[in-house]
């Protein structure tokens, strides 16, 4: 009896040393994965312990964001990388600020690569040329002129109510217009979270910036002359 009794205590020993070891070796793998997370990702990662880790469901959240945002958003004309970066802006902003995303879908028809931007409220659809210089500076600049140059559609539509077909260029265009324009493409950066310089660039203008050659009227020698 003795002896049986013995052989049963070293059978559990050995039992638990095992299962600690197991336990140990799932940790570390934890460990390790977060360390390895947070060199390469800098979001926030939290460190999980091995009675933490479970399999979490894909959420489809976000592919019924995609999925609604390609039925109502402008149609994109590009190159594959331009095409690209404005869909993703799009989808930034149908994301994240839901209220200046129905500004675009609502006034912009169609969003073109062109060799300098500006918003062509004539056309049909209404069309918003951007050029690489404005699209490629970076995703927050790319998402905020969009929604800058829908806002001028959107003053253009307003002012058709009180000037029919002959709608003057001030009423949708002009310094108080842009004013306007900035001051919700500002609201759209701060809703996306955008970095402090670039808001801190739009608070400082005062909506002459399309006067390209300062004669204190916007033309169409003014656009020719733009850079971006």
């Amino acid at each position: 009896m003795f002896i049986l009794l013995v052989l049963m205590t070293l059978l559990f020993t050995r039992s638990v040393d095992a299962q600690e070891s197991a336990d140990a070796v799932l940790q570390h793998s934890v460990q390790s994965t977060f360390w390895h997370a947070q060199d390469t990702d800098t979001r926030a990662v939290n460190l999980l312990t091995a009675n933490q880790v479970r399999q979490k469901p894909v959420s489809r959240d976000l592919e019924n964001i995609e999925q609604r945002m390609l039925k109502q958003s402008p149609v994109v004309t590009g190159s594959p990388e331009f095409v690209a970066q404005v869909r993703h802006a799009l989808f930034m902003i149908a994301q994240q600020s839901p209220q200046h995303y129905r500004y675009i879908t609502q006034n912009i028809g169609a969003i073109v690569e062109h060799d300098k931007s500006g918003m062509d409220v004539m056309h049909r659809p209404m069309t918003f040329y951007m050029s690489d210089v404005t699209a490629f500076h970076s995703l927050y600049w790319c998402a905020g002129t969009i929604v800058h140059d829908a806002y001028h559609a959107y003053l253009y539509k307003q002012a058709q109510s009180q000037y029919g077909a002959s709608v003057p260029y001030s009423a949708w265009g002009g310094t108080q217009a842009e004013v306007a324009a900035i001051a919700v493409q500002r609201d759209a950066l701060v809703a996306l979270k955008a970095p402090r310089y670039m808001l801190d660039y739009l608070a400082g203008l005062d909506g002459t910036h399309g006067d390209v050659d300062g004669d204190g009227a916007i033309s169409w020698h003014d656009y020719q002359a733009r850079t971006w």
